[in-house]
């Protein structure tokens, strides 16, 4: 029996997956200027903010989603993987390699050390 394409095909779902992935990685970006703006503020090292967190563990859950989605319908029998579906794929890959990085950054942050500079001073 030859796989049949679902209503909605494998690539569709998978596209909107890597959009919302690329969304949260833009929400990390703004949270993570927020916490730099910080920092210069208080010439201390804080930790990770909310905001970084929750876009980080979200860029590797859209990825998975990215990627998981077409794979698994093509498996169970439900679509064709076309070429929407292989984007949707090499994006996701690319989400969960990039998120990985943003979870560990998150995770490494916030010694609280005294990172007080010259140009640190000057801005405050």
């Amino acid at each position: 029996m030859a796989a049949r394409q679902a209503p909605v095909g494998a690539g569709v779902f998978g596209v909107v997956a890597a959009v919302l992935g690329a969304l949260s990685a833009w929400w990390f970006s703004v949270a993570y200027e927020e916490r730099h703006r910080a920092v210069l503020a208080s010439c201390l090292d804080l930790p990770a903010n909310s905001g970084m967190r929750v876009g980080a563990w979200a860029v590797v859950g859209f990825g998975l989603l990215a990627v998981l989605v077409p794979l698994g319908l093509r498996l169970a029998g439900r679509a064709r993987l076309g070429v929407l579906a292989v984007i949707a794929v090499v994006a996701g890959v690319v989400l969960v390699g990039t998120g990985a990085v943003m979870v560990s950054d998150t995770l490494d942050l916030g010694t609280g050390r005294r990172l007080c500079s010259g140009a640190a001073a000057l801005l405050r």
